[in-house]
């Protein structure tokens, strides 16, 4: 996934945009986020930890995912948990 834009709709939520590639094929996708706030790292306090939860469904043959469909399910949900360090 590589973002190609950022959204604010609230204090703590946005829209993120980007391009998600799967098996070589590259799609234009947003989904909604949660930032979460920044803390110090529970052990070395000197450092800030933020982070940003989201989840997105696609549909997996949009991106040549096509074995075993109808039997296994065609929508997935991809659940992303990102956490940074301030620099």
């Amino acid at each position: 996934f590589k973002s190609t834009g950022i959204e604010k709709t609230g204090d703590t939520t946005g829209i993120m945009t980007g391009d998600l590639t799967l098996l070589g094929t590259t799609k234009s996708i947003s989904f909604p986020f949660v930032w979460n706030k920044p803390t110090p790292h529970f052990v070395r306090k000197d450092e800030i930890h933020t982070g940003f939860s989201a989840e997105v469904k696609i549909m997996r043959s949009e991106w040549g995912m096509n074995f075993g469909i109808p039997g296994i399910g065609d929508e997935v949900t991809l659940f992303l948990e990102i956490e940074g360090i301030k620099q």
